[in-house]
């Protein structure tokens, strides 16, 4: 792969990456570092694929990483369309801003 299309914690000539449904523009949260995806006003997520998958479903490590603007995380929270999963365990909660609850309850 071209080192120039790489995207690593260390170096990023793509540089902070745009929402990805609604294009805005996401500054990089700590302008002074100014490298590596890192939004400012957004999350960063990844996905090593799925099986499901007819677009991307690798078995070699590669994962695939965008970002998602607040705005656009919290129109997808409020239509119940983000689940919170608790790591190590396989569950998954309808999630909502400031429904953090880590608890088994």
């Amino acid at each position: 792969m071209n080192q120039k299309n790489t995207l690593t914690s260390n170096n990023s000539p793509l540089g902070t990456l745009p929402c990805i449904i609604c294009h805005k523009k996401l500054e990089h949260a700590v302008p002074e570092v100014g490298e590596g995806n890192q939004p400012d006003c957004g999350v960063a997520c990844t996905t090593p694929g799925h099986y499901g998958s007819r677009v991307f479903d690798p078995d070699d490590g590669h994962f695939l990483e965008f970002n998602v603007c607040d705005d656009c995380l919290r129109k997808a929270a409020a239509e119940h369309l983000i689940a919170l999963g608790f790591k190590g365990r396989d569950s998954l909660r309808l999630w909502a801003p400031g429904i953090e609850d880590f608890s088994d309850n």
